[in-house]
Order: structure tokens, then C-alpha cells, then sequence
């Protein structure tokens, strides 16, 4: 899985800053 989402992070990863200005936000695709 890549860890250059946007605003999606798995579970078992800790949340990423936003890279398009947007809050880091939990969504689970």
C-alpha cells in the first residue's frame, strides 16, 4: 500500500499530515 495517501490512512498506520491543505482525516477506502 502507498504512503503517500491524501486523506486515507489503514488502520494500523499512523495518521499523515495533509498534502492537499485538507485535515488528515480516518477514512478507511
Amino acid at each position: 500500500k502507498p504512503d503517500h495517501d491524501d486523506d486515507t490512512h489503514p488502520d494500523d498506520e499512523p495518521p499523515q499530515p495533509p498534502r492537499g491543505g485538507r485535515p488528515a482525516l480516518r477514512v478507511v477506502k
